[in-house]
């Protein structure tokens, strides 16, 4: 019977380290978690209601690619590409200026960015669309696709299933330590 039990040398400091260091790594998956959640709402929002938004006139500033390279080697970094459109509008005699082109992902390849660019050249008039309780707040294509928000929603998926299981893990280790035996300086397992 002996033999079955495991033996670990953990003092009481290494135990209430251990926890903190496991309510520590909950603690910044749970503030993680509600970040990106309230950040990929607001997107998800706001594209869903831009539709909706009323528009005013706007001109193109600029209008440029910025090539994005992803991944650490050559063999795996993959280059994207981000139309940068810059615009101005005004409403009520105030103007604002605005980047966003799109709530959904905003890079893709070269072609793809190449052909928003040559959309909006610098001095075109646009129809820019602006969000009512915050005007600052505009975009030049509202809306957001299904694709899109199922993507999002799956990302926060991902991440919450990640994080219930470190939790799982830190609880079931706490619940370990917590029935072990202690005698001599010494868990008993």
């Amino acid at each position: 019977m002996e033999k079955n039990i495991r033996q670990i040398n953990l003092s009481e400091r290494d135990r209430a380290i251990r926890m903190k260091l496991a309510v520590g790594l909950v603690i910044v998956f749970v503030s993680l978690a509600v970040w990106m959640g309230s950040g990929i709402y607001r997107q998800a929002e706001n594209g869903v209601s831009s539709s909706q938004w009323p528009s005013t006139e706007g001109y193109i500033v600029s209008s440029e690619i910025t090539r994005h390279a992803n991944g650490s080697s050559r063999r795996l970094r993959a280059t994207r590409y981000s139309p940068n459109i810059y615009y101005t509008y005004k409403i009520n005699g105030i103007e604002y200026e605005g980047r966003r082109l799109t709530f959904m992902n905003s890079s893709g390849g070269k072609s793809w960015a190449e052909q928003k660019v040559n959309n909006y050249p610098a001095g075109k008039r646009v129809d820019v669309y602006y969000k009512p309780q915050d005007l600052t707040i505009s975009v030049l294509e509202p809306g957001a696709t299904m694709k899109w928000l199922i993507l999002s929603s799956g990302a926060i998926l991902i991440f919450c299933v990640v994080f219930l299981l470190i939790a799982y893990v830190c609880y079931r280790d706490y619940q370990k330590v917590k029935k072990a035996r202690f005698e001599g300086g010494r868990y008993y397992f």
